[in-house]
């Protein structure tokens, strides 16, 4: 098979741009026989050292509307003119008019379940045009169980159209070493004990709440750590309810905004935190959360989505999500019964183990497989 993966736009860190770097390293480890193309705005180190069946085209158009705009006025002929046999979209959205099968990944429905998040041409975009390049294509490829139905009732989709593949972390998200550590928190000025949050700064990720429950944590638990935040403002968003809520109760000192932080210090981050909180009001799967577990992090989620699904039995689940109060008694168990804490990490890992980048890249080349097979 020859087949083009459309991959524009997964410079912006988040976890479509990691869930996709990882298919595509699992997709170099297990297949040798197939050709690939990958599509991207910019070069991308992964790259540099792919097998001879693995290559990079390259449009640097930075702007995500002339992006897409150039996609589908330039993709349909060049997909004709090099014969592919399968395209797929890695990262939402699709265009029209391709002469062989095409797949699309969807990450999610937050859009649709709470657009007024959301900019008003973003909203009409998964209205329309989504909901037309979804039904023309062949396959559409969800990121969970949940996300998978959730396209099914929006869209009226046949649940037989929807393939579940579910994505995986980076191999280096394990549980950390003391010395590593100690070695991270001292490089960033981090004193223990602290809870952690990796991910943007979105409306989506309910920050909010997670500040109130914080302030409720301190004042009646007499908690005296830290709540450190890794992510940085989501795209032009930039919430300001969120930056005033940390000055109105008095947290600038106790929270810390440490932006980005390298995927190699991630691991100790996660490893060294009291716990670990993920209370978005909407996941398709929720990769933070996955990366928290693999490094055996003692986790706090919402209800949100697809975060039950993806953890399990492996963190305490908060519902509904803007419970600060909830999430505060949440949080107070797991600092403060050591027992429940190290219980809770154990199972973190277990959960973990389940998910692969080997399976995810199996998983994604039958899709192919059968899409090309079927057409």
């Amino acid at each position: 098979m020859r087949i083009l993966i459309e991959a524009l736009g997964i410079g912006v860190y988040g976890g479509g741009r990691s869930a996709t770097l990882n298919l595509l390293r699992g997709l170099m480890h297990i297949d040798r026989s197939n050709e690939y193309v990958v599509l991207l705005s910019a070069p991308e180190s992964l790259f540099q050292n792919a097998p001879d069946n693995f290559h990079a085209w390259t449009v640097p158009i930075r702007n995500r509307f002339v992006a897409r705009f150039w996609a589908q006025a330039a993709l349909p002929w060049h997909v004709r003119k090099q014969n592919f046999d399968c395209v797929h979209f890695a990262k939402n959205l699709a265009t029209f008019g391709m002469a062989c099968p095409s797949v699309v990944s969807l990450y999610d429905m937050t859009i649709i379940r709470y657009p007024h998040l959301f900019p008003r041409i973003d909203v009409w975009y998964w209205r329309t045009i989504e909901r037309a390049s979804l039904h023309q294509c062949c396959r559409i490829v969800a990121i969970s169980n949940t996300t998978g139905r959730e396209v099914s009732e929006y869209y009226d989709i046949p649940r037989s159209k929807i393939s579940v593949v579910y994505p995986s972390i980076d191999s280096g998200f394990t549980p950390a070493s003391q010395a590593s550590i100690a070695g991270t928190l001292q490089h960033y000025a981090v004193s223990q004990p602290y809870i952690l949050h990796v991910g943007s700064l979105a409306r989506k990720k309910n920050l909010k709440t997670l500040v109130r429950a914080f302030y409720i944590l301190q004042r009646d638990y007499a908690f005296k750590g830290q709540l450190l935040f890794v992510g940085a403002d989501y795209r032009a968003e930039h919430d300001r309810e969120f930056y005033a809520l940390i000055r109105e109760l008095g947290l600038d000192r106790s929270i810390r905004l440490l932006r980005h932080v390298s995927d190699e210090d991630l691991p100790s981050l996660y490893s060294g935190a009291s716990a670990v909180v993920y209370l978005s009001l909407h996941e398709g799967f929720g990769l933070a959360a996955l990366e928290a577990m693999s490094c055996g992090s003692a986790l706090i989620v919402s209800a949100g989505g697809a975060l039950p699904e993806v953890v399990d039995d492996a963190a305490l689940v908060v519902s509904p999500p803007t419970d600060d109060r909830a999430t505060a008694r949440a949080l107070a168990s797991l600092l403060f019964d050591g027992d429940l804490a190290k219980a809770m990490r154990a199972r973190a890992v277990r959960r973990a183990s389940q998910f692969s980048w080997e399976r995810s890249a199996r998983d994604m080349l039958a899709v192919y497989q059968q899409v090309v097979g079927c057409n």
